[in-house]
């Protein structure tokens, strides 16, 4: 991104009033919840790196997306193309051999995505791209359909709630940007369910895989293991009880701070961005986030006359989503996906009314443009 920056001429993304409000509340809130921190090397570390990329991401990318067109076209098909590929080691996983040093981590597959539930993000984000080629552009519908049907087998042995919820949240935006009528609404979801009953018919003999039901029954607590319903509910009431101690100012922003002990399962750092937001930031941090969600949800409104749009937009809704359920907080993966799409709406929104006005042919593919990054090391 620095890169860009300082070789091609900079292109500021449009619409990024609000943008630069959230911006300049993280900063501060950096600033006045390093008071309270435990770790203030971490606090500073975990801050600088948000407030980076949210500074230079936007811009950066945008500039990229100006200068070279077709960036968004190629970084879309390396990015399939690359999830796809883990999606399938995915599959060799579940089948119970061992790929790239990589096996099924309790019942669940990784993938080369290094945890289950980064797997079904990126598995979720393929989904929607998927699909969004086959509504949109109605081309290459044979490899779509196989990387399609490819990732959502991944997603499924990823195990992850989580990102099944926020898949499922991304493809209804998809369907309402482009507004696909309930007949195809209804088809996509007969067919999802055949699949997923394809997938347990499957995987039913393996003991090492845990199927969507019994991942199911173990967040809502019916199996031998912890619910994850119940871990997250007390980790809630935790953050709330901190919060209304200190609402404005936090507590840090490095792990330490923020860190719940549960008796049985260890140290767990709250599952909800905007709740970890304001327990770590302050109420400036949580002011900032909740902005980004606001802004999301307004031009996903906005996009329902531009259906070019849906893709991008199922993508941040996927993100999103699923930054609410999971410990995205200070997560690399959460942060280039969320700026790299944010500045891909600006820049073919800008595109779009100042190059194709009037013609609805675009030769472009609309969609999100994520670096596929080395993830092991960050769960």
């Amino acid at each position: 991104m620095t890169g860009a920056l300082l070789i091609l001429r900079i292109h500021f993304p449009h619409k990024i009033k609000s943008w630069n409000f959230a911006l300049i509340c993280a900063f501060f809130a950096m600033l006045i919840s390093g008071l309270n921190s435990l770790d203030i090397t971490n606090h500073f570390s975990t801050g600088l790196k948000i407030f980076i990329l949210m500074t230079l991401g936007p811009t950066a990318m945008n500039t990229i997306f100006s200068a070279v067109p077709s960036a968004k076209n190629i970084a879309c098909k390396y990015f399939l193309i690359s999830q796809t590929f883990s999606a399938s080691t995915a599959i060799f996983q579940g089948i119970g051999l061992t790929t790239f040093g990589e096996q099924l981590q309790n019942g669940r597959a990784a993938g080369l995505a290094g945890h289950p539930n980064i797997l079904g993000l990126m598995a979720g984000l393929a989904i929607c791209l998927c699909l969004f080629l086959l509504l949109q552009l109605k081309n290459h519908i044979l490899i779509s359909t196989t990387a399609l049907l490819i990732n959502f087998i991944a997603l499924l042995l990823s195990g992850s709630t989580s990102a099944m919820i926020a898949s499922g949240l991304g493809i209804m935006v998809l369907l309402y940007v482009m507004r696909i009528g309930p007949r195809a609404f209804f088809t996509a979801l007969l067919l999802t369910s055949a699949v997923t009953l394809f997938y347990i018919r499957i995987f039913a003999t393996s003991e090492s895989v845990r199927n969507p039901l019994e991942r199911v029954q173990q967040v809502t607590g019916n199996t031998e293991y912890i619910g994850t319903w119940d871990v997250r509910t007390q980790i809630y009431d935790f953050a709330i009880q901190k919060i209304l101690d200190n609402p404005l100012i936090g507590a840090g922003l490095d792990d330490a701070s923020g860190i719940f002990v549960h008796p049985q399962d260890g140290e767990v750092l709250v599952h909800n961005i905007l709740i970890r937001a304001w327990l770590q930031g302050g109420i400036l941090l949580f002011v900032a986030f909740s902005t980004i969600y606001i802004v999301v949800i307004h031009c996903i409104q906005r996009s329902r006359h531009t259906p070019v749009n849906a893709g991008t937009c199922s993508v941040l809704a996927t993100v999103l989503a699923f930054a609410l359920t999971s410990a995205a907080f200070q997560q690399t993966y959460f942060w280039l996906i969320l700026v790299t799409a944010w500045a891909a709406l600006a820049n073919q929104d800008h595109t779009w009314k100042q190059r194709f006005r009037g013609n609805p042919l675009i030769s472009t593919t609309q969609a999100v443009v994520v670096t596929h990054v080395n993830t092991n090391n960050e769960t």
